[in-house]
């Protein structure tokens, strides 16, 4: 602001300083940055300290962090990631650690003194508690269940837990864990025992007739299946080929009455007597 009588030589009375009035130089009104002093001033704006190879081979050869490339060259991490978002480098996926945090990790005391924070803190009891009043509280359980049947419903999700699950289907401590006397439900080998030949293709007809073709669990049918239906031994004893004690089931329902057999048995020769 200017007023009237100063130094400048302006006689009008408050002229602003930006206001195109005589006496003032108005040269620059339309002109613009050529691409060079564009390029100079992104430069001076980036701090471009590093080439393009220089950071790549920090950044994907050895492994190290934003953070730990900020630090080495005295720089804040939000001008390094201004720089890879420059140079078009690809970000490593979440939840890779770098060496270093590796190796403190590995480091006891270093553990040892996290431990001790978190308990002088009480982050996990308040956590715990926070668990506790949200599990509690029907509105959230809502939320979380339309939140996980939506991820269920994806075709990434099902591949990512289909490959998960060959993983470790193909450990050898699994297979160790889930086959012969190791697993709950081994019974002595009994399932290699052949069936007796009362048991035939006949039997197994009547016991489907008797049942309206459709699995006595589930309720499906064969039509629907497209698969004959398993005749099962209520009691699994194979030489027992009592009407009384054979039903027809689907293929999933026959692998699940495998377990919880004492309650299986009860529950099964109710549904058979009911029937009849």
């Amino acid at each position: 602001m200017f007023q009237k009588g100063n130094n400048y030589g302006f006689d009008r009375e408050y002229v602003p300083w930006n206001k195109g009035v005589k006496g003032y130089n108005t040269s620059w009104k339309g002109r613009h940055h050529s691409e060079e002093t564009k390029e100079k001033i992104g430069k001076m704006n980036r701090k471009l300290f590093l080439t393009k190879q220089e950071l790549e081979d920090l950044y994907s050869n050895k492994k190290l962090t934003l953070e730990e490339i900020a630090k080495k060259f005295n720089v804040h991490i939000e001008t390094v990631r201004k720089l890879m978002i420059y140079y078009e480098i690809p970000r490593r996926k979440r939840g890779y650690t770098s060496e270093f945090s590796k190796k403190l990790w590995q480091n006891p005391r270093h553990r040892e003194l996290i431990k001790e924070y978190f308990k002088k803190t009480d982050v996990i009891e308040k956590c715990r508690k926070r668990i506790i009043e949200l599990n509690k509280d029907p509105e959230f359980q809502k939320k979380r269940k339309e939140a996980l049947r939506k991820k269920i419903q994806t075709k990434e999700y099902r591949e990512n837990l289909s490959e998960a699950r060959r993983k470790v289907c193909q450990r050898s401590e699994y297979i160790e864990k889930i086959t012969g006397k190791n697993n709950p439900n081994w019974r002595g080998g009994t399932s290699f025992e052949p069936y007796s030949y009362e048991f035939n293709k006949l039997l197994k007809g009547q016991i489907r007739k008797r049942d309206n073709f459709s699995c006595q669990v589930c309720g499906r049918k064969e039509e629907d299946l497209k698969n004959t239906l398993n005749v099962h031994h209520i009691d699994y004893d194979k030489k027992n080929n009592d009407s009384n004690n054979l039903i027809s089931l689907c293929r999933k329902c026959n692998s699940l009455v495998n377990g919880k057999r004492e309650y299986r048995i009860k529950r099964l020769k109710n549904k058979v007597l009911n029937n009849d």
